[in-house]
C-alpha cells in the first residue's frame, strides 16, 4: 500500500508481528468532525518508513547517540542530577558505560507544585527560556534530532492527566504525554493520540523524530507486548527555547498524579533517524517470548518442588496476586463505595454536638438488639468555664442504618456539672479529665470480664500525661478509663481493630516521632502491647501525610482505610484510600491515587473531608455500609503552611455530619481487559489461578 490509497499525513500506525506474518492495523484519524476508519493491512514493510516526511532520513540502524541519562533517582528540588547547562556533565554517560539502574521519576503537580510557574521545566538539559543552549543539548542549528526513552508508566492514565517529555529544537516545541495505555498529545496542533498499547505492565521504548525545519515530527513506540505504531507531533511554536524537558501535570482540574520508571534517555542532536518498527516489534515479540518462556519454566519448577496451597472457608476476594499464578490482558480494578443520595445521614443538630458530628468513633450492629449503633465525637463551646471546647462522644441508634435517633442516656450534664443530662453523650472531658479525641469502641468477642465487653484507645492529656489511654465498658455507654496512657509515643488519629483471624487487638497509630506516617502495634489482653512498627511511612519529598487509618477482617484478610491528607491545588481534602494485608504486620496499597470515598465538590457538606469510622463495615442485605464524616472547613496544612494560595476559600458555615456509602457485599474489584480485541486469539484475556488445596470447599468471590 502507498500513502496515496487513502493513507494521509495525520496516520497513526499500529501493528503486531504475529508468528511469521506482519499484521498491522492502520487507524487513519482525521479533524474531530470526520468519522475515523480503520484499514487491515497485510504482507506490507514498507509502509513504515512511506508515511514518514521526506525531510526526515537517516539511517535508521545506526544512531550514534551523543548523551544517554543512567544517573540516579532524580530529586524533588530543583537543584539537581537532571538540571542543566553545562555543570552535571557527570551525570550523563555516553552509551554503553556500566549497567543502567533503574530511575524512578514522578512528573506531576501532586509533587512539584511549589514552584508552579516553572513546574512544567522542573527537569531539564538546555536552555528552556532561551536560544542558546548547550554542550548537553543543542537542537536550534542542527539536522535534527532523535530522543529514545525506555520507560515504564507506574500511574498515569486518563485524558489530560499524565505526563511526558518536550522537546524544543530552537523555535519549536514538540511532545506527546506518556499514559499507561499509549500516548495522548499535547494539542499543539492537528496531531493525533495513540491509545490501546501497554506501557505499563513491562518497559516500553518511545523514540523522538524532530526535524530541523519546524515541520511535522513523529513518535513512534514499541509497548511491552511487542506492538508497533506511531503518531504525528505538531510543533508549537515558541519565541525561544533549546531543550528537552520533562513536563508535568496535565489538564484534568486537579491534575492527578504520574510516575514514571526509567531505565534510559538517548538523545543526539546530529540528525533526525526514524526507527524500523518491523524490527522493533521482532526484538520486543522475541524478548516477550523468551521472558515468558524463562517465567513458566522458573513456575514448573517451583510448582514441582513445594506443596500446594491450603485455602479456609473463607471466599476468595483476589484483591492481590497471592493466588494468581498467571494473568493476561486484564487488569484489576478496585471499586469506590457509592454515597447515599440522601446524606447526610446524623447531623450535628443536638446543643452539645455544637454543629459537630465526627465518626471519630465508630459503628456495630448491636449482637442482641439488631440496631446499629454509632460512636460520634462532638464539640461545643461551653458557657460556664472559660474551656475554648467541650469535647464529647455520643451515641446514635437505628433501625436501618439511614434513619438515626438519639437516646436520652443520662449520664453525662452538658454545660456544666448542674447542666441538663437528658442527652446522649457516653464520654466526656467533663467526665474524663483532658480527653481529646478518638474513642473507637469495639466489642471483645473473646472478653471473660462482663465489664469489659467494649474496649478501646483515646488520646488526652491527663495527669501531667499526653498520651493514648485505655477505656474499657461493659455495653458500649457506660465507660471507665487508666490512669496512666497506654502509650506516650503516638499522637492523635488513632484507632482499633479486632484481629478475628489471630484472637489478638490491633492499635493503628500514629507516631509522634513520625506522625505522616501510619504504625501498628499488638496485644493478646489490652494491657501489654508490642513496640510499634510503621506500616506506611510517609516520603517528606513526595508531600505525603497519611492521617488516620481505620481496618477491620474481611474473609481472611485484613483490609484498612487510610486516610490521606492531600494538598494540592484543586485536591485540598482528607480522603480515604484502601489498604491490605495477609498477616496485620505488612501492608500494601490497593488504591493509593483513588479516594475508596472522594471528598465532595465546592461547598458540599463534605468538601474538605471523608473521613472513616473504626470497625468492621455493616452488612445490611447484600450491602455493606460504611460511615464517614464530612466537613465543611479545611483542615490545617502541614506542607502548605506558607502557601494559603493552595487552600481553596471555605465557601458555606463551618459544619461536620455524618455520612453513609455502600459497596455490594464483596464488591471491592473487578477484572477489566485491555489491548488487542477480545477476539484476538493470541491476545485473549485471563488469569490462571495457583495450584491450591480447598479445604471445606473454599468460595470464589463474583468478579463482577
Amino acid at each position: 500500500m502507498h500513502p496515496s490509497n487513502g493513507l494521509g499525513p495525520r496516520s497513526i500506525i499500529v501493528g503486531n508481528l504475529c508468528e511469521s506474518s506482519w499484521e498491522a492495523d492502520i487507524m487513519v484519524k482525521f479533524m474531530p468532525r470526520i468519522v475515523s476508519r480503520i484499514t487491515f493491512v497485510a504482507g506490507v514493510t514498507s509502509i513504515i518508513c512511506a508515511l514518514l516526511p521526506t525531510r526526515i532520513q537517516g539511517d535508521q540502524n545506526q544512531v550514534h547517540w551523543q548523551w544517554r541519562y543512567l544517573g540516579g533517582v532524580l530529586p524533588d528540588d530543583a537543584t539537581g542530577s537532571l538540571i542543566g547547562p553545562d555543570g552535571t556533565k557527570h551525570t550523563f554517560h555516553q552509551l554503553g558505560k556500566g549497567t543502567p539502574p533503574r530511575v524512578s521519576i514522578s512528573a506531576t503537580k501532586t509533587l512539584l507544585y511549589r514552584d508552579e510557574e516553572s513546574n512544567q521545566q522542573r527537569y531539564f538539559v538546555g536552555t528552556p527560556g532561551r536560544l542558546a543552549g548547550t554542550s548537553l543539548w543543542n537542537a536550534a542549528h542542527g539536522p535534527g534530532s532523535t530522543i529514545e526513552i525506555r520507560l515504564r508508566v507506574l500511574v498515569g492514565a486518563g485524558p489530560g492527566t499524565a505526563a511526558g517529555i518536550r522537546a524544543s529544537t530552537g523555535k519549536h516545541v514538540y511532545g506527546v504525554r506518556f499514559r499507561t495505555d499509549g500516548l495522548e498529545d499535547l494539542g499543539f496542533g492537528d496531531s493525533t493520540n495513540a491509545f490501546g498499547f501497554d506501557l505499563s505492565s513491562d518497559f516500553a521504548t518511545i523514540r523522538y523524530v524532530l526535524p530541523p525545519d519546524g515541520g511535522a515530527g513523529w513518535a513512534q513506540l514499541v509497548d511491552a507486548n511487542g506492538k508497533v505504531g506511531q503518531t504525528r507531533m505538531e510543533p508549537l511554536q515558541v519565541e525561544a527555547s533549546n531543550s528537552l524537558q520533562f513536563s508535568s501535570g496535565g489538564s484534568d482540574d486537579p491534575p492527578r498524579h504520574t510516575q514514571w520508571e526509567i531505565k534510559s534517555i538517548a538523545w543526539t542532536n546530529q540528525g533526525a533517524f526514524p526507527a524500523d518498527l518491523q524490527q522493533w516489534a521482532k526484538e520486543a515479540q522475541q524478548t516477550v517470548a523468551d521472558k515468558v518462556k524463562r517465567e513458566r519454566e522458573a513456575r514448573a519448577t517451583v510448582l514441582s518442588s513445594v506443596e500446594p496451597m491450603r485455602l479456609g472457608t473463607h471466599r476468595q476476594l483476589f484483591v492481590d496476586d497471592y493466588l494468581i499464578e498467571e494473568q493476561h490482558a486484564i487488569r484489576r480494578h478496585i471499586h469506590q463505595a457509592v454515597k447515599y443520595a440522601g446524606n447526610p445521614v446524623v447531623r450535628g443538630e443536638n446543643p452539645w454536638d455544637g454543629g459537630r458530628a465526627y465518626v471519630y468513633g465508630s459503628v456495630e450492629k448491636h449482637p442482641e438488639s439488631g440496631k446499629l449503633r454509632l460512636w460520634y465525637m462532638s464539640a461545643y463551646k461551653p458557657t460556664h468555664t472559660d474551656w475554648k471546647v467541650a469535647i464529647n462522644q455520643c451515641l446514635a441508634e437505628s433501625h436501618d442504618g439511614i434513619r438515626w435517633s438519639y437516646p436520652n442516656l443520662g449520664l453525662i450534664p452538658y454545660d456544666g456539672p448542674d447542666g441538663s443530662k437528658d442527652n446522649n453523650m457516653v464520654f466526656s472531658t467533663n467526665t474524663h479529665s483532658g480527653y481529646d479525641e478518638c474513642l473507637t469502641p469495639i466489642r471483645d468477642p473473646s472478653s471473660a470480664d462482663p465489664q469489659k465487653r467494649y474496649r478501646s484507645l483515646f488520646w488526652a492529656s491527663h495527669n501531667g500525661y499526653r498520651g493514648t489511654y485505655s477505656a474499657w465498658s461493659p455495653d458500649g455507654v457506660k465507660w471507665f478509663s487508666s490512669e496512666t496512657p497506654s502509650f506516650t509515643d503516638t499522637g492523635d488519629a488513632g484507632s482499633i481493630m479486632y484481629d478475628s483471624i489471630q484472637n489478638r487487638w490491633i492499635f493503628l497509630a500514629r507516631p509522634l516521632d513520625n506522625q505522616l506516617s501510619r504504625a501498628v502495634s499488638f496485644s493478646e489482653d489490652f494491657e501489654t502491647w508490642t513496640p510499634l512498627k510503621v506500616i506506611f511511612q510517609a516520603d517528606k519529598s513526595k508531600r505525603e501525610d497519611f492521617y488516620n487509618m481505620a481496618g477491620f477482617c474481611y474473609e481472611g484478610l485484613y483490609l484498612g482505610l487510610v486516610v490521606i491528607m492531600w494538598e494540592e491545588p484543586g485536591r485540598y481534602a482528607l480522603e480515604p484510600h484502601l489498604v491490605m494485608s495477609r498477616d496485620g504486620q505488612d501492608w500494601q496499597w490497593l488504591d493509593r491515587q483513588n479516594a475508596f470515598i472522594p471528598h465532595g465538590p465546592r461547598g458540599s457538606w463534605e468538601e474538605f473531608n471523608t473521613q472513616m469510622a473504626a470497625g468492621p463495615p455493616v452488612r445490611v442485605g447484600n450491602q455493606l455500609y460504611f460511615y464517614y464524616s464530612g466537613r465543611t472547613y479545611p483542615h490545617g496544612p502541614y506542607y502548605a503552611r506558607n502557601q494559603t494560595e493552595i487552600i481553596p476559600e471555605q465557601l458555606v458555615e463551618s459544619d461536620v455530619n455524618v455520612g453513609l456509602a455502600t459497596l455490594r457485599v464483596d464488591g471491592l474489584r473487578h477484572w477489566r481487559t485491555f489491548g488487542e480485541g477480545a477476539g484476538s486469539r493470541r491476545n485473549r484475556s485471563c488469569a490462571r489461578v495457583r495450584h491450591c488445596t480447598l479445604i471445606s470447599t473454599a468460595r470464589m468471590a463474583s468478579c463482577a
